[in-house]
């Protein structure tokens, strides 16, 4: 599954799943592009790939941004000539129940999850529809299939990315480019950490405590790893996975069967 002369940018890619996916691609030798809104995690994760020996660039964006996604491009295909790969990482989260839900922040969350996925994926398809090559690959979630409490914007956003990548699939699958999801299950990211403790808190627990919990309920007991998720990626991404589109592929232990 190499990805050697592949060039991969991946949104959020400063830390967290991004930074994972950063590092698995270009462990199969594809040259990187990461971007997120902050330009000091963004330089020490550019300094961290680089050391692993990639070929990396890093380009600050807000990636719900139309102007900046297009100076994104721009400042992508001018380092690299090109991008095969749009990884659409970038994420974030907000518990509170329903009721109680302050809108512009509910709102905020799909306008981050499902917007820059909108805007990067319109971007960057059209240049792979041309090349008749190319591969989108959105990370959505568990979650917009099976519902979470107390973090409705969350899960509908991923149902609504997971929509979205069908959707696309289906409008470019005779072109050569592919586009599918991958939704992990819970993931000990720094992200995951802020909002299990949000919704820790409702029931007392502190954020460990609750993490704790939720992998006991997994089905092999181990909550996912960032390297699981970055491999499912890396293959998607690769030759092997050319007759596979419009799909989401649950990297969860399990836990979507039940």
């Amino acid at each position: 599954m190499t990805l050697s002369g592949k060039v991969a940018l991946v949104t959020g890619g400063s830390k967290g799943i991004g930074l994972g996916i950063a590092e698995a691609l270009a462990d199969a030798g594809a040259a990187v592009v990461i971007t997120a809104r902050g330009r000091e995690a963004l330089d020490l994760a550019a300094a961290a790939l680089a050391k692993r020996g990639a070929d990396v660039r890093a380009i600050p964006a807000d990636v719900t941004d139309r102007e900046q996604v297009k100076a994104l491009r721009q400042e992508a295909t001018q380092a690299f000539g090109r991008v095969d790969i749009l990884v659409n990482n970038a994420g974030t989260s907000y518990v509170a129940p329903l009721l109680m839900a302050d809108d512009e922040k509910w709102w905020a969350v799909v306008e981050t999850n499902l917007r820059s996925t909108y805007l990067c994926t319109k971007t960057f398809l059209r240049d792979m529809v041309r090349a008749k090559s190319g591969r989108v690959i959105n990370i959505s979630s568990i979650s917009g299939q099976l519902g979470a409490a107390f973090n409705g914007c969350y899960a509908a956003s991923k149902a609504a990315v997971d929509g979205f990548t069908r959707s696309t699939a289906l409008e470019v699958a005779a072109s050569g480019v592919t586009v599918n999801a991958v939704c992990p299950g819970y993931v000990r990211t720094d992200l995951a950490q802020q909002t299990m403790g949000a919704r820790a808190r409702m029931f007392g627990m502190t954020a460990d405590a609750y993490l704790d919990k939720l992998e006991s309920e997994v089905p092999r007991h181990q909550l996912t790893s960032a390297e699981e998720v970055a491999s499912a990626v890396v293959y998607l991404a690769s030759p092997a996975a050319a007759a596979i589109t419009g799909q989401t592929l649950n990297v969860c232990g399990g836990t979507a069967l039940g």
